[in-house]
């Protein structure tokens, strides 16, 4: 039974179940580097909100409308880091929004376009003062609890040439891409490197193809003693993770046909053991549907013991599974339970701004659904949060007034659960996606302006995606409790009196 004895000005509860302890609140998941992990799952077991939700806090870092946060937040215990485009990378309580430090990792630029990755205690950060044809090529390592920087490295000043891949971290090693061009062009001959974890300014190896080409967001995924990654003229390299030894290559637009135009790999690689296949979008701006571009999402084989791409067991040949018309995107993709999730949609400078988020079916590429908006472009890469079996896609849309999405892949259609946007002066671009811890999904805007968005605090215990549904359980009452003598936080809010009396009211329902 519940005690409960009333005083002035606190209610005291006793919960006396016979052999049940009160619970421990499950520990949240973190979201270490970009789409979660060296594998780019970008999905993950924790919830996120899934009815309308409210900015349990927002900061502002620096943002000029044009500007401000180009790149995918990162979760690590208590924190989530971001990085603005002066390259400063800032760290909050990812609960109460509390700044706990900021650093500037380099000088300032038009834009910085690599997401971070944290382990044991250090971000990895690779900066670039970007603008086109112009910047220069820094990582940085720092101390998550304070921001000191631990030591940086100058790889690259010269030729206009940035970091704009994703940081990769796998087993005390890093892993980033460089690019230099235009918004149509890509000038030079980049280089992927690896650095050591343990002391960034030693670089492990370089690796630089045979031709013009460069990696933008072709951000690489480890999977055993490799690293994959794309590039600008359509090729996915394999090489050894350790030494940089070139293994295997495939040139999707010889191996997969599409050829006219040459599609640019502008998205991370995901690998999925359980598919033993790896997937990417590419694209090419043209006037393909309606001036829209040319793009495709791709599967490939990979075997992750001999580092063969396309099934041939040779070097540079191949075939591609299936590939499925997108349009131009730059999406990576998320796969769960037979389903890949990708956005879609590009036409800069234009008021035609239309955009899709896609299901598609893994075995044989076809389409299950599609979300489209008209003012929807969606560059972002989805995040998936997977709660009692249901399904909930995050994402953001690339336009001025761009929104934030949450979406549920109900079967053969979907259901809009939610769409936010930021108020004024922020009604700016949503270029990167979000990032899913503890009931939080967290963003940034052009305006520079970072955000932690939640449900209602009901939504835990009392929501339909909670364990008893709408009704409260006895173990969700007891979490409840625990919450409350213990002043934790839910979902960013902390129990008051008159919460926890509606919560028992509910359970005696």
């Amino acid at each position: 039974m519940v005690v409960i004895m009333k005083y002035p000005t606190i209610i005291i509860c006793a919960v006396l179940f016979t052999g049940i302890a009160l619970l421990m609140p499950a520990s949240a998941s973190d979201w270490t580097q970009f789409q979660k992990n060296q594998a780019n799952t970008g999905w993950t077991a924790d919830s996120g909100p899934i009815s309308d939700p409210t900015a349990a806090w927002n900061k502002q870092t620096t943002g000029t409308g044009m500007g401000g946060i180009d790149v995918a937040p990162i979760i690590a215990g208590d924190q989530v880091f971001v990085v603005d485009y002066q390259a400063i990378v800032w760290a909050y309580d990812k609960t109460t929004g509390e700044e706990n430090w900021h650093t500037s990792c380099s000088q300032p630029g038009t834009y910085e376009l690599s997401t971070p990755a944290y382990h044991n205690g250090i971000l990895y950060v690779a900066t670039s003062a970007g603008d086109f044809n112009q910047g220069y090529c820094k990582v940085t390592a720092l101390n998550a609890n304070n921001g000191v920087i631990r030591e940086s490295k100058t790889l690259r000043t010269e030729n206009g040439f940035q970091l704009n891949t994703p940081v990769t971290y796998s087993d005390g090693k890093i892993y980033v891409g460089e690019w230099s061009g235009t918004t149509t062009s890509t000038n030079g001959i980049g280089t992927y490197y690896c650095l050591n974890a343990n002391d960034v300014t030693q670089i492990l190896w370089e690796y630089q193809s045979d031709r013009t080409t460069g990696y933008y967001w072709a951000g690489a995924a480890i999977v055993g003693d490799y690293i994959l990654f794309g590039d600008d003229t359509a090729i996915v390299t394999c090489l050894n993770k350790n030494d940089g030894t070139l293994v295997d290559y495939i040139d999707i637009s010889q191996q997969c046909g599409c050829s006219d135009p040459v599609e640019r790999i502008r998205s991370s690689i995901l690998w999925n053991a359980g598919t033993g296949h790896i997937y990417f979008t590419a694209n090419n701006r043209d006037n393909a549907h309606g001036g829209y571009g040319t793009g495709h999402l791709y599967a490939v084989s990979f075997d992750s013991a001999t580092g063969d791409l396309g099934g041939d067991n040779a070097l540079g040949g191949g075939s591609c599974k299936w590939s499925y018309d997108l349009w131009n995107s730059k999406s990576t993709p998320v796969y769960y339970d037979g389903r890949i999730y990708v956005g879609g949609g590009y036409k800069m400078y234009t008021s035609e701004q239309d955009g899709k988020m896609c299901c598609i079916d893994e075995t044989d590429g076809n389409l299950i659904w599609e979300w489209t908006s008209p003012n929807g472009r969606v560059k972002a890469s989805p995040a998936l949060s997977v709660v009692d079996g249901r399904k909930f896609i995050y994402f953001t849309t690339n336009v001025h007034d761009g929104s934030a999405y949450c979406l549920e892949d109900k079967g053969d259609t979907y259901e809009t659960r939610w769409v936010w946007n930021p108020p004024e002066p922020d009604n700016q671009y949503f270029l990167h996606g979000m990032a899913i811890s503890d009931g939080f999904v967290y963003c940034g805007t052009d305006y520079g302006r970072f955000y932690a968005l939640q449900s209602d605090w009901r939504e835990e215990w009392f929501g339909e995606n909670s364990d008893g549904g709408t009704d409260i359980t006895t173990t969700e009452l007891q979490d409840a409790i625990h919450h409350w003598l213990d002043d934790l936080p839910v979902r960013g809010h902390i129990l008051s009196v008159s919460d926890l009396q509606e919560i028992i009211a509910k359970w005696l329902t």
